[in-house]
């Protein structure tokens, strides 16, 4: 397994944790999100996703009308399976994209936020 810190950027706000992978590096094959959950959600959903190389890598929350409303940043993440919070109780009911952002990959899924 492996951890270390990221960084969250709203507006002019800037937030940091802390994220640890769960599983063995020698699985990972693939950029992806594998799985958000739950989804639809109220309040807060986990976002899981997967780097088969270090990279830095971009989790950015994106609103219906195309606008970035957060953006984590992980730099030089190792490979694994890592999975992520978002906390989205300062939101509005409605349909959101996750963009998952590296040197080398970029996916979007979508994920609704119901209150």
């Amino acid at each position: 397994s492996s951890d270390g810190y990221w960084n969250m950027f709203r507006g002019n706000a800037h937030r940091s944790g802390y994220y640890r992978s769960s599983l063995s590096v020698d699985l990972v094959k693939v950029y992806s999100i594998t799985n958000i959950y739950p989804n639809p959600f109220n309040a807060i959903t986990t976002i899981e996703y997967t780097l088969p190389k270090t990279t830095d890598v971009q989790i950015i929350i994106i609103n219906i009308l195309g606008q970035s409303i957060e953006k984590n940043i992980i730099n030089n993440q190792l490979p694994g399976i890592y999975s992520i919070d978002w906390n989205a109780s300062n939101y509005s009911s409605g349909l959101y994209m996750v963009l998952m952002k590296t040197k080398y990959f970029n996916i979007s899924r979508k994920v609704l936020l119901i209150k």
